[in-house]
C-alpha cells in the first residue's frame, strides 16, 4: 500500500515563502483578490501571479482547479500552484482544491500557504486522498529514483485549531486507501 504524505500545519511566517522548495500552493477566490500570503509570492515573483489572476486562463477556471506556474523566479520552489477557491469555501470545493494539490504534489514537499482559509481539514483530505499511487507491486525502473510519499505543510493563520480539526483525516485516509 502507499505511504500516507506527512501533514503538518504551521503559523504563518511570511518570510520563509522565499526559501521554500518543491511546490508552493497559492489560493485565488473568483475576484482575483491576492491574500497576504499571495501578494508575498507575487512580490517574489515579480508580479507573475497576479497577471496569472487578471488572463483568461484564470477566468476559466472553476473553483477547486488549479494551474501550475513552473520555474518561479525569486522563489526556491520548483512550482507555484494558483488554485482558485473562495476563502470561506469547504465541503466538496475545498476536497476539490486538495485534490488538485494532491495530483500535482508527485512525492515531493508542498508547502500550502492556507491563511485564513476555512476549510483547511477539507483541503488536507482531498490532498491526501488524492496523493494515494499503489505501488507496492511495482519495481522502480533504472531512470527513476523512489520518490517517497511526499509531505504536505500548511502555513495558516491558526495552526492549533487547523491541526486539531484535522487530527483524524490521515487515519481516514488510510482507511479509504485500504477499502
Amino acid at each position: 500500500m502507499s505511504e500516507l504524505p506527512e501533514l503538518s500545519f504551521v503559523d504563518v511566517d511570511l518570510d520563509s515563502i522565499k526559501d521554500t522548495v518543491g511546490l508552493v500552493v497559492v489560493f485565488l477566490p473568483e475576484s482575483g483578490k491576492l491574500d497576504q500570503l499571495a501578494r508575498r509570492v507575487n512580490r517574489l515573483t515579480r508580479g507573475a501571479l497576479e497577471r496569472f489572476a487578471d488572463s483568461q486562463a484564470f477566468a476559466s477556471m472553476k473553483d477547486g482547479e488549479g494551474r501550475l506556474l513552473s520555474f518561479p523566479s525569486g522563489l526556491a520552489a520548483d512550482d507555484v500552484l494558483a488554485v482558485r477557491l473562495e476563502r470561506r469555501a469547504r465541503g466538496t470545493e475545498a476536497r476539490k482544491a486538495g485534490a488538485t494539490i494532491g495530483k500535482h504534489l508527485d512525492g515531493r514537499h508542498a508547502t500550502v500557504l492556507a491563511g485564513s482559509l476555512r476549510g483547511v481539514a477539507d483541503v488536507a483530505l482531498g490532498a491526501m486522498l488524492r496523493a494515494y499511487a499503489f505501488n507496492t507491486h511495482r519495481s522502480p525502473s533504472g531512470d527513476e529514483p523512489d520518490k517517497g510519499p511526499g509531505a504536505l505543510t500548511f502555513l495558516t493563520t491558526q495552526a492549533k485549531r487547523s491541526k486539531d480539526e484535522a487530527a483524524d483525516i490521515p487515519a481516514l485516509a488510510e482507511g479509504v486507501w485500504f477499502a
